[in-house]
């Protein structure tokens, strides 16, 4: 994976929830679920960076430039198809660990993998 799409989770809480558990005479199981919230896909930042080329035999009119309905329609067609691969993943579904007083018996990592996205039908022209 690209490092720059990549964070890491710090563990200090799940640390601490651990120790909670690494007392004389707790005997049991902890379990600790990850759940991703979807406020986490507003700490996204998207980066836009746009190239221009220029054709000699076409000359640009001055001012601004508004895209056609067309074009824009075309772009917006294009975004439900994608939408499955604009999603956060986190692998690790939850953690669980036993205790017998207070010793760290068991320490189990469930992890899920993403469902394959969906094929696209990409037309070049």
């Amino acid at each position: 994976m690209d490092p720059k799409n990549e964070v890491e989770i710090p563990t200090e809480r799940i640390e601490d929830a651990l120790i909670q558990c690494a007392i004389p005479g707790f005997w049991g199981e902890l379990l600790i679920e990850v759940v991703l919230l979807s406020s986490a896909a507003f700490e996204v930042q998207l980066r836009s960076h746009r190239k221009t080329t220029t054709q000699s035999d076409h000359v640009r009119e001055e001012g601004p430039t508004i895209p056609s309905n067309e074009r824009v329609q075309k772009v917006r067609a294009k975004i439900p198809e994608l939408r499955e691969k604009y999603k956060l993943f986190c692998p690790v579904s939850e953690i669980r660990a036993t205790f017998r007083d207070g010793h760290l018996i068991t320490f189990t990592v469930t992890e899920v993998k993403p469902l394959p996205p969906p094929r696209l039908n990409v037309v070049s022209r």
